[in-house]
């Protein structure tokens, strides 16, 4: 996926604490994790 793509997509999880971006093992990787209350947002959504 595209950088600024990503970062566009990212932005409200981010701002909201849901994900968490981290640099990865070189510049063109990125770690996308997500917390509990992402999880917890991503399960209302998709009922």
């Amino acid at each position: 996926m595209d950088r600024s793509t990503l970062t566009r997509n990212t932005r409200l999880p981010r701002r909201d604490g849901l994900i968490r971006i981290e640099a990865g093992e070189d510049r063109d990787t990125l770690t996308l994790a997500m917390f509990r209350r992402g999880r917890s947002a991503l399960k209302r959504a998709r009922a």
